[in-house]
């Protein structure tokens, strides 16, 4: 959701921009803007301090506050960067510029939690980029007006923010070396939105493209972004393989372009999908690497995700519940965004597990009102009625949650309604109702190879049919792994050299290395030990099937 685009905004006010001191000053701006685009941000530091000293015009102080602003922005630390902009704001009476720095400082406020004044500070830049042409700040304030309306429940209305943003973005003339960059500014926002409506594949659809585009190869700093939001929307649709590798992908680029602020939805997703698979020593190394590059004491943007992919690696039930109330909590600066569909009925679940009736109501009044706000989005329905059964123990309702969760393409929400509902048949002492229902849920957990879940809707089956065996779950500890990468990382986990591996495949040794390293990234390992056991556990299951 950073804006990471340091364009000529100043196009429209030429004449003010020949007036600046020297062609030094405008080179070292170049050079300013590339360091910032390629994450060269201790550098950038540097020339940002040489500018203020070499050039004090008001107008190259703005530049430099701005590009402070968004070096600020990419690790995290937004209050300050909104200070920037909103100080290079204050530098110049140029419309055209002010508008661009206060749609920046628009996107760090939304970034912040404070909706009221990224609504107020992105209309402000609306109507003097309106008035003065500036089409990049029109592009950024609509775009973030969309993330308003998303945060207060009206995915529909966000919708139509972002597409006009979107449709602004494609048309608007602009020149300079980074001319492409407005073009994937809105796809954030709508794709967001579309997740809210249940259009799961319409956003993978978005977001596919708009890495695939020219202008986000230009802008290294949107991709983690993209690909974090993309890994979300696989998570939610099923798509857990490929959830998992963007969610790897999502550190790697945030690491190469600086990008710090990105990293919580990687890292949570990628621990998400680790734990539920049953694979905890690698939710524990990324929640290790999470907690080791924090930003802050209290997180920022996304942590929330971080904060779930943690209490879903919990062994106990009161760490569980503590932490998904921490991640709830943390939600309520951008309420209805994605996440409180999932978020709520584990929360109501575990609480009322662990007896505090108090926060299982306080949650599912708002799963009510985030439903009511949606306006009939069915995933947002069924996450309120499933928050509502748990609470009441009302079987209507819980069946109810499970008719809503079929329509809107969120298997594992419908393979855990399904087993509520089916625990609320067995509570009744109807078990033979339940089993349909955990026959359901067995057979979109063993889709998912959702172990931990499994075990648990496997074992009910059992119990209540008389069973003797459970489900059979593959497990593929190289699933995340592309064909050629599979190919390297089984011979060198067999004990294959480099060069071994480079003459058995016909690759270059560079090849075989650059596999390797994509390897240990998505695999979260950091030697041939750790792969060779990996490998082994791969080519085992291959040869037999693993019983839970």
């Amino acid at each position: 959701m950073t804006n990471p685009a340091l364009t000529d905004r100043a196009r429209r006010c030429k004449a003010e921009r020949v007036a600046t001191p020297g062609d030094q000053a405008r080179r070292t701006l170049d050079l300013l803007r590339n360091q910032i685009e390629t994450g060269r941000l201790d550098a950038a530091a540097g020339t940002a301090a040489r500018l203020l000293f070499i050039a004090p015009d008001p107008l190259v102080r703005a530049e430099v506050e701005s590009a402070l602003g968004v070096m600020l922005q990419r690790v995290g630390r937004v209050v300050e960067s909104r200070d920037h902009f909103l100080f290079a704001a204050s530098l110049t009476d140029n419309p055209g510029l002010r508008a661009s720095y206060l749609a920046q400082a628009s996107e760090v406020q939304f970034l912040g939690g404070d909706l009221t004044a990224t609504r107020t500070t992105a209309n402000q830049a609306l109507e003097l980029g309106e008035r003065s042409g500036n089409a990049a700040a029109v592009c950024e304030s609509l775009a973030n007006l969309a993330l308003v309306a998303q945060s207060e429940g009206y995915p529909g209305l966000a919708v139509d923010l972002a597409r006009r943003s979107s449709r602004l973005g494609s048309i608007a003339p602009h020149s300079g070396p980074r001319s492409g960059w407005l073009r994937p500014l809105p796809v954030l926002p709508l794709a967001a939105a579309m997740v809210d409506l249940d259009l799961l594949a319409d956003a993978d659809r978005l977001l596919s493209e708009a890495l695939a585009s020219p202008a986000v190869a230009e802008t290294a700093a949107h991709r983690p972004w993209l690909l974090g939001l993309r890994g979300i929307v696989r998570l939610l649709a099923g798509d857990w393989d490929r959830a998992l590798m963007d969610a790897h992908s999502n550190l790697a680029e945030a690491d190469r372009s600086g990008s710090l602020a990105a990293r919580p939805w990687g890292w949570g997703v990628a621990a998400i999908v680790e734990s539920l698979r049953g694979n905890a020593s690698g939710a524990t190394t990324l929640l290790d690497a999470a907690g080791a590059n924090r930003l802050g004491a209290f997180g920022r943007y996304g942590e929330e995700w971080l904060l779930v992919g943690r209490a879903t690696a919990a062994q106990q039930l009161p760490a569980y519940r503590q932490t998904l109330t921490e991640a709830w909590y943390r939600t309520r600066s951008h309420r209805w965004m994605v996440i409180w569909r999932p978020l709520a009925p584990a929360l109501v679940r575990a609480a009322v597990a662990g007896g505090d009736l108090e926060l299982a109501r306080e949650v599912s009044l708002e799963a009510a009102e985030g439903a009511r706000r949606a306006g009939g989005v069915a995933s947002a329905d069924a996450s309120a009625l499933q928050c509502a059964g748990l609470l009441s123990g009302d079987i209507d309702t819980l069946l109810s949650a499970v008719e809503r969760y079929r329509s809107c393409g969120r298997p594992f929400a419908l393979g855990q309604a399904c087993l509520d509902a089916a625990r609320g048949w067995i509570a009744r002492g109807r078990p033979a109702d339940a089993v349909v229902l955990l026959r359901e849920a067995t057979d979109i957990f063993h889709g998912l190879r959702a172990r931990e879940p499994l075990i648990a809707a496997g074992l009910l089956l059992a119990r209540h049919t008389g069973a003797t065996t459970l489900p059979v779950v593959r497990v593929d500890p190289l699933a995340p792994l592309t064909r050629a990468e599979r190919a390297v990382a089984i011979r060198a986990g067999q004990g294959l050299t480099n060069p071994q591996i480079a003459a058995e495949l016909f690759l270059s040794a560079r090849t075989v290395q650059a596999h390797l390293s994509s390897t240990y990234a998505k695999l979260t390992i950091s030697s041939r030990v750790q792969l060779a056991g990996l490998v082994a556990a791969g080519v085992a299951d291959t040869r037999n099937e693993t019983r839970i």
